[in-house]
């Protein structure tokens, strides 16, 4: 199906509904939603329907059979395909909010002021009880001097552009730790993976990437680790907590988890 402007709306409301199944969701349908998704997407549309529909689709495949993601080498296509939507819906230059169950969205223009102090995002997610998870909780802090690298840039700005991406659980982000002593021979490390949710934080403006930001004024981001009964424990595994961080410099750019920041926030 040819996707355009006239009826990018529609296709993605189909989309979703097709997505939503996922228990009937095949590899071969899998690999035609993300061919969909991509279509979707190149449209370019700020439509907030259309931005609906792909948070959506986003959203359903986090909860198809893991086994089949990770079987699958588009996966990693529908990240940079999510993060390409919600820069469009910044057109409109107005503030876009989704929660769905395993994603949260916000692209925000947050007054230039804001930025004066410490700007802290906090993950939108709640539990059954509609009350903040506070056991799960996440967030990231912009440093002001962010602002001094976007003047450069446009200091005319009023407004800063920025999207805020949280994801409930890494299923989209398929990959071994970087520099994992998990694979190495001799290792007493049993198993890693990735316990408790992905946020991300983008400036939406064009040149703009932010490195080298002077002594003790980096983008911080806090997780909460899990609750570990350590007294209840009958194994001699003794559980270990590390902050890993998404490198799109590995892995040909496609991405990969490390211990290490190399890399700008964008």
């Amino acid at each position: 199906t040819n996707v355009t402007e006239d009826n990018v709306e529609e296709v993605g409301e189909l989309l979703l509904l097709a997505s939503s199944q996922t228990d009937l969701i095949t590899e071969s349908g899998l690999e035609n939603i993300i061919t969909s998704l991509a279509l979707i997407v190149e449209v370019g549309s700020p439509s907030t329907e259309v931005t609906d529909s792909v948070v959506g689709v986003v959203n359903n495949m986090m909860s198809i059979n893991e086994t089949l993601l990770g079987d699958s080498s588009d996966v990693d296509e529908v990240v940079p395909l999510l993060e390409s939507q919600v820069r469009f819906v910044h057109d409109l230059n107005d503030n876009y909010t989704e929660l769905v169950t395993n994603l949260g969205v916000s692209a925000l223009q947050l007054p230039k002021t804001s930025l004066e102090d410490p700007f802290v995002f906090e993950d939108p997610f709640k539990d059954s009880d509609d009350d903040v998870m506070e056991s799960r909780k996440s967030s990231i802090t912009l440093p002001p001097s962010v602002l001094d690298i976007i003047g450069t840039v446009n200091p005319n700005l009023t407004s800063i552009p920025v999207s805020f991406i949280t994801y409930r659980d890494a299923v989209l982000f398929q990959s071994d730790l970087e520099g994992s002593s998990g694979n190495q021979e001799g290792s007493s490390v049993l198993a890693e993976y990735v316990d408790g949710h992905v946020i991300s934080a983008t400036i939406e403006i064009e040149n703009v990437t932010i490195v080298n930001l002077p002594e003790n004024s980096s983008v911080m981001t806090r997780f909460s680790k899990s609750i570990v009964d350590e007294e209840n424990n009958a194994t001699d595994v003794t559980i270990e907590f590390v902050c890993v961080f998404w490198d799109y410099n590995l892995t040909n750019g496609e991405g990969k988890w490390s211990e290490e920041v190399s890399y700008g926030f964008k």
